[in-house]
């Protein structure tokens, strides 16, 4: 239940001046920085390598789709997590939950992005391959609903985990 990110970083590059110089001579200064493309499948990455299918719930053919909100905390890990989705199921619940809290570091954060802004991770649970399918058609659908839905977008930064399926 892995999904494989590449990760890349882009160098930006930075001008700057000293103020009280009699020659100016521009110094580069260059850094590397995510996209939120980019940070958000290295995130999706990290969520599912702490993802565990519950086994019980494996056994009797759990599936869901669970969506967690959270904030990055000062020290770059999730914080005020919040299910705001739940699956039917509390142990797949449970699952994504942990999840998400076991994420070492959620810094460096992307571009543009800063202190406070929200994020929402929803997580597909699927006992099978059709299960999967059906469950992804069902996230896009709700997800373009909300969209249309919305009179102003809220700030909040959507990951979509969607784990292969065991089986």
């Amino acid at each position: 239940m892995k999904l494989t990110a590449l990760v890349a970083l882009c160098a930006i590059p930075a001008v700057c001046v000293p103020s009280a110089a009699k020659e100016v001579h521009p110094v580069i200064v260059t850094g590397h920085m995510n996209s939120i493309a980019q940070w958000s499948n290295g995130m999706t990455d990290k969520i599912n390598r702490n993802l565990d299918f519950p086994y019980e719930a494996s056994e009797r053919t759990a599936d869901g789709i669970v969506s967690v909100a959270f904030r990055c905390s000062d020290e770059g890990l999730p914080a005020a997590l919040k299910v705001v989705r739940k699956s039917g199921d509390s142990r797949l619940d449970r699952a994504a939950l942990r999840a998400i809290s076991r994420v070492s570091t959620m810094h460096p954060l992307p571009v543009g992005v800063g202190p406070g802004q929200k994020f929402q991770a929803n997580i597909i649970f699927a006992s099978s391959q059709g299960e999967y399918d059906r469950q992804l058609r069902k996230l896009r659908t709700d997800v373009a609903k909300a969209n249309r839905a919305m009179d102003a977008d809220d700030g909040t930064l959507v990951l979509n985990v969607t784990p292969n399926p065991r089986g």
